[in-house]
This record gives structure tokens, C-alpha cells and sequence, in this order.
């Protein structure tokens, strides 16, 4: 009986994994999944500055961890798509956006439960160089 509790517990857990539809141990930068949140350049200060609503799709990988996919900033009249191409490592995600003028940027990522936190850096779409930070969660 003295350990009804802790199988009690391990239900709960295994329960509640499959009700928000992922185990600790899932892959969840797989084909066709969808990440959105918010980015920051350096100098904003999340408290008081909202960010920048971005999203990312992955729409191809392959076995060694290469992908490609295609990244959405900003919302309604204002998005822009870029495509993007990187690699997944474990919990470690890197990729780059395509050139597109002036506009080339890189994203480094750990993957922690179903978020990943960003660092990013490259250049706007006027040529100047810029550096922040992002998060994006999986849909």
C-alpha cells in the first residue's frame, strides 16, 4: 500500500501528458508543426513593449536533422514571409532566414517542454544590423 501514492502520481502524470498532447520525451519539431509567439529586438523591454507577433512552420525534415520551413513576422497587412532553413540537434534548433534584400537573419533555440527560447541577430529589411530575443510555443 505504501506505494499506491506514487502510482497514483505517475497516472496523473501519464494522464495529463496525453491531455495537452505531448510526453517529455516527444519530438515536436516534426514535419508540418507550427510554432508562434512573440520577438523582441535588444532594446525592448518586454514589461512595457508587447514585441513582435512571428511564427514558423516546419515543413520539411530530414533523417540527419536538416529542415526547411517558412517563418511569418508581424500579422495581417503587415506580415512578412520569409523561408528558413536550419538544423535540429536534441532540444537545439538553429536555422537562418533566406536573404531577401537587405533582410537576413539567424535564430538559435532551445526546445524546454513545448517552448523554445530564442536569441537572434542579422539584419533588418533597411540594412542595419539587429539582435533580440524570442520565444515561440507549438500549436
Amino acid at each position: 500500500m505504501r506505494y499506491l501514492p506514487v502510482a497514483m502520481v505517475a497516472c496523473v502524470l501519464v494522464s495529463f501528458s496525453a491531455s495537452v498532447g505531448f510526453c517529455a520525451d516527444e519530438d515536436l519539431l516534426v514535419e508540418g508543426s507550427n510554432w508562434s509567439g512573440r520577438r523582441f529586438f535588444a532594446r525592448d523591454d518586454p514589461k512595457t513593449n508587447p514585441g513582435q507577433k512571428w511564427e514558423f512552420t516546419i515543413i520539411s525534415r530530414d533523417k540527419a536533422g536538416n529542415f526547411t520551413g517558412r517563418m511569418r513576422l508581424a500579422e495581417g497587412k503587415d506580415a512578412r514571409d520569409y523561408r528558413i532553413s536550419g538544423r535540429i540537434n536534441g532540444k537545439s534548433i538553429q536555422f537562418k532566414t533566406e536573404k531577401k534584400g537587405f533582410f537576413q537573419q539567424s535564430f538559435e533555440g532551445k526546445l524546454a517542454s513545448t517552448e523554445i527560447a530564442f536569441i537572434w541577430a542579422g539584419t533588418t529589411d533597411k540594412g542595419t544590423q539587429a539582435r533580440g530575443r524570442a520565444k515561440a510555443e507549438v500549436k
